[in-house]
């Protein structure tokens, strides 16, 4: 079961546990820990991101520095930043960018308690790749 902290498009934010969260599919089980043993189906439609943590109730929060130079981009794929349409926006790696997928995975840029994030792309606003050379920009590439 994946640690997961699952913030909705309405501002609530729930922690629990996964294990069928798939870039592919528009619904998720969901088990939070003040009702173990049951699940709640959790549509992707109603949710903003998914955060994927190393610990779901971390003792201390921030970040732990930046990813140095070539670290994760090998792995990771392309560097790029997502806004949302509530004004946040996040920089980190993707690794594969299909139009038909409901989700985008990042990989932060910044080491913290988030090890991937699945981010509902009717949720953003602008993504754009960042580049050493060029900046390519795609502006809604989700609609």
């Amino acid at each position: 079961m994946n640690q997961v902290v699952v913030h909705f498009k309405n501002g609530k934010v729930v922690k629990g546990k996964a294990h069928d969260i798939y870039k592919t599919r528009r619904l998720f089980h969901l088990e939070v820990p003040e009702r173990p043993g049951k699940t709640f189906v959790v549509q992707v439609k109603d949710i903003k991101a998914i955060f994927f943590v190393r610990d779901i109730n971390p003792p201390t929060q921030g970040g732990m520095g930046h990813l140095k130079e070539g670290e994760k981009e090998k792995s990771y794929g392309r560097k790029a930043i997502v806004h949302f349409h509530d004004g946040e926006s996040i920089t980190g790696y993707v690794q594969a960018f299909h139009k038909e997928d409901p989700i985008l995975v990042l990989v932060p840029e910044i080491k913290n308690n988030n090890e991937r994030i699945f981010i509902n792309k009717a949720c953003v606003k602008k993504f754009k790749w960042l580049e050493k050379e060029t900046t390519k920009e795609f502006v809604n590439p989700f609609a």
